[in-house]
């Protein structure tokens, strides 16, 4: 069989996140105190529960960990059965080694093992997945691909800043990719948009790593900074012509997509994408009112929300889409 004729399917996927959920009551008493009501900025982003862990040795890197080896478990697969493992996320625990180090040695991965982090921010597992697709296009001795997105946010996030403490969930999500002769299946088409005009409007650590050290200035002080203006919705547009573009070059329609799965980054998101592609609201999947905010894995657990409950099936055109701090964007167009 020619590689031409093989494609590369999202065999599985997987989440983790704490057992604690949290209900939007708690935030609305928190900011109550302070003279805040936050009911309309909640309703907005869509925001009802997230899961929040009250584990102090809970990281990034522990739920990836665990929705690895979930998914492992799940499609009766071994670590040593992974030809490459990508670890996603905006908050990486180390950056020496890679974080995807420690992964690979938690699922006990083999030496022939292609390994590395990705952090294009919340983008970043969608970029990963679009990367590992096509290095298993290119690369017909990789069989199986493991993609893992993870981070836990808020503890990054100032106490003052209002928008994300109320926004932010933690979870993680782990996929596994497949080389596979099924017809009618697979990834076909990936597009970006970047607009790097607004890369300053962002930063974790404030000021960068370079002055995180410093003593002048205090821990607080060097949290997710974000201008007043920063708007994520300037990149839907992007992702509308993305999308519409990729639909055409594989000969469908956009109403024949089944699922968008996309960044939850608030309600109103799905609300435009829905009017600007004119398709109907119950195919963006929305679990942002349960989880919250996750960043890089969030179209990920849409995902995994909708094969759950039977919305999504094989064969189903599928989009994935998410924008990170930058900003950069990526789509996919497939099929499950």
């Amino acid at each position: 069989m020619s590689v031409s004729s093989e494609h590369i399917v999202i065999r599985g996927l997987a989440v983790y996140h704490p057992e604690e959920s949290v209900s939007q009551d708690y935030f609305i008493q928190q900011y109550k105190k302070k003279g805040v009501d936050i009911t309309n900025l909640l309703a907005y982003l869509g925001k009802e529960n997230r899961y929040l862990s009250t584990d102090p040795e809970e990281t990034t890197l522990t739920m990836a960990i665990k929705s690895a080896k979930k998914v492992l478990e799940q499609e009766g697969l071994k670590g040593s059965d992974m030809d490459m493992i990508l670890f996603a996320s905006g908050v990486h625990e180390y950056h020496v080694p890679p974080d995807s180090c420690f992964l690979h040695q938690a699922i006990e991965g083999k030496t022939e093992c292609v390994v590395y982090d990705m952090n294009a921010n919340c983008a970043g597992m969608v970029v990963a997945v679009d990367q590992a697709y096509k290095a298993m296009k290119a690369n017909p001795a990789i069989q199986y691909a493991l993609v893992v997105g993870s981070e836990r946010m808020i503890q990054f996030t100032k106490k003052i800043d209002v928008v994300n403490s109320c926004n932010f969930g933690d979870a993680s999500c782990a996929v596994i990719l497949e080389r596979t002769t099924e017809e009618k299946r697979g990834i076909a088409r990936s597009a970006y948009a970047t607009v790097s005009e607004v890369a300053d409007m962002m930063q974790l650590p404030y000021q960068g790593m370079s002055k995180l050290f410093e003593p002048s200035g205090s821990l607080e002080d060097k949290k997710i900074w974000m201008h007043p203006e920063y708007n994520s919705l300037a990149s839907i547009p992007y992702a509308v012509n993305n999308i519409v573009s990729l639909a055409t070059a594989e000969g469908i329609k956009v109403i024949d997509i089944k699922g968008f799965f996309v960044s939850q980054a608030s309600l109103k998101l799905r609300e435009l994408l829905s009017i600007q592609l004119k398709v109907p609201i119950n195919n963006i999947e929305f679990i942002g009112n349960e989880f919250g905010y996750t960043g890089v894995s969030s179209p990920f657990i849409a995902m995994h929300q909708a094969v759950k409950k039977g919305k999504l099936q094989k064969g189903d055109w599928f989009v994935l889409w998410s924008v990170g701090a930058g900003s950069t964007s990526c789509v996919i167009l497939g099929r499950f």
